[in-house]
């Protein structure tokens, strides 16, 4: 994200939130009967206009795609399709960081093209699925086998032999644990990074590019 932009959605998000604090709070306005109000749509059309990937050769998708009889979606971003796969396994359990992903994840769009997947019951996915049902199957084993489907996906629609996955809290044991169920998957270092990044939202470092294959 260039820093003008990235500036200029703060300040929008950062407006949007103070203005109506301070609306809520004036009585003569409320008292005046007089309100307002702000448009999710207006301030998502800032940010999503602030992370644009602009580059010939980047991909920029959201998808819904089948996992297991359930409707999960991702969202893949990168300014270069020739850069490997980063699978990113959000923590909580169901604390998806796609919505989030815009305050940190630009710079790591450099170097990987960049997958979040909001698991079986949550973001996303969530409201794409019936909560009744999926609630009975929400278990580390059940995620893990998500992941592998997820991870098989991307392989055949990237045409990537191997991928990087890097897990968050939570995220990184189903990540270790999908490492372990399928070890050929992997470009180096992904359980590496797993431990080592399991608690950080510092991109990796830009000394060295990963070499894609």
């Amino acid at each position: 994200m260039k820093p003008k932009k990235c500036v200029r959605a703060a300040i929008a998000l950062s407006w949007v939130a103070a203005t109506a604090v301070f609306a809520a709070a004036d009585p003569v306005k409320q008292g005046a009967g007089e309100s307002q109000s702000f448009a999710r749509a207006a301030v998502t059309a800032i940010v999503a206009d602030a992370r644009k990937i602009v580059s010939a050769n980047g991909v920029e998708e959201l998808l819904e795609i089948p996992i297991a009889d359930t409707k999960q979606w991702i969202s893949v971003r990168g300014r270069d399709r020739r850069n490997p796969l980063l699978l990113m396994i959000h923590g909580g359990p169901a604390s998806p960081e796609m919505p989030t992903s815009w305050a940190f994840q630009s710079g790591w769009e450099d170097f990987f093209t960049v997958v979040q997947w909001d698991q079986r019951g949550a973001g996303k996915s969530f409201v794409a699925n019936d909560p009744a049902v999926i609630g009975p199957t929400l278990s580390l084993e059940r995620i893990t086998a998500d992941a592998g489907e997820v991870v098989r996906y991307l392989r055949q629609r990237y045409a990537k032999e191997k991928i990087f996955v890097l897990g968050h809290s939570w995220g990184s044991l189903v990540g270790l644990n999908l490492a372990r169920l399928h070890p050929e998957w992997w470009l180096e270092n992904s359980a590496h990074m797993m431990m080592m990044m399991a608690g950080a939202s510092s991109p990796p470092s830009r000394a060295r590019r990963p070499a894609a294959r």
